[in-house]
């Protein structure tokens, strides 16, 4: 008898896809998920971090039960489904398009001229 070894496998949701939304697009996305202790909220943010096309992931809500992820085309449903997978309960509640603004410092003021 043999032992198999372990073969960790990336998910193929977590993958470029053909049905992944443009490339371009940059997406706010809020998944509700059940997270009991810290390690469900360490492994939740692991899950979503790996997902192709996420720049961000943050813990949001009163009670750090919502990931807030920032990215350019991230497939919600794969990540969703990643998700469900490891923690059981995951529910998307926003998906929109996000626009980044930059923040615009005022220009030197000119120098006051007493005559």
């Amino acid at each position: 008898m043999h032992k198999e070894s372990a073969i960790v496998k990336e998910p193929t949701c977590l993958k470029a896809t053909f049905f992944s939304v443009p490339e371009n697009m940059k997406q706010k996305i809020v998944i509700k998920v059940s997270m009991h202790c810290s390690k469900c909220r360490t492994e939740a943010l692991q899950v979503a971090a790996v997902a192709y096309g996420v720049n961000s992931v943050a813990l949001h809500g009163p009670e750090k039960d919502k990931l807030m992820i920032l990215g350019e085309g991230v497939d919600v449903a794969c990540l969703a489904e990643a998700l469900r997978k490891k923690l059981c309960h995951a529910t998307i509640e926003i998906v929109e398009e996000f626009e980044c603004y930059r923040v615009v410092a005022d220009p030197s003021p000119a120098p006051c001229t007493i005559m």
